[in-house]
């Protein structure tokens, strides 16, 4: 007769796994919370990476929107002083440009030629640095020269 020897705390002390083989109760656990500790770490790592990977306008910078002369701004609008509002018009530029996804925003006040805004957002193809875009003449007809922005990237 085959007698059968039990743990201090009244368990086998091996057990049968599903393919037949003997192993032991302690190492099964071991190797189970091991498992469980990778699926916890992994799956932690996922949720703080996930989001830096995500193309996403809430974590990009925003900026104060600025005017400033430029040096080819002329006697309106001195170099390095905030550009003058003036009425819209042919000579003024107007609504500000949207770009990367951001709309454009419509203004009730002209900027002269030469001046400069720096936008609210950032270009992402240059370390999401402050988008600028100057006021300038483009010759759309040889007879009407319109001012428009121009967006620097």
């Amino acid at each position: 007769m085959t007698s059968i020897n039990f743990t201090a705390d009244g368990r086998l002390p091996w057990s049968k796994s599903r393919s037949g083989r003997l192993l032991n109760p302690d190492a099964v656990s071991d190797v189970y919370f091991q498992s469980m500790k990778t699926r916890l770490v992994f799956g932690a790592a996922i949720l703080f990476l996930l989001p830096s990977m995500a193309c996403d306008s809430d974590s990009a910078k925003t900026y104060p929107v600025t005017f400033v002369c430029e040096p080819t701004a002329g006697t309106v609008c001195p170099p390095g002083t905030e550009c003058p509002a003036l009425p819209l018009g042919a000579d003024t530029c107007g609504d500000l440009p949207g770009g990367f996804g951001h709309p454009a925003t419509p203004v009730t006040k002209g900027r002269p030629v030469g001046c400069m805004v720096g936008l609210s957002y950032g270009n992402p193809y240059w370390g999401d640095t402050q988008q600028t875009c100057s006021c300038t003449i483009i010759v759309s007809s040889p007879s009407s020269p319109a001012p428009q922005w121009v967006c620097a990237g």
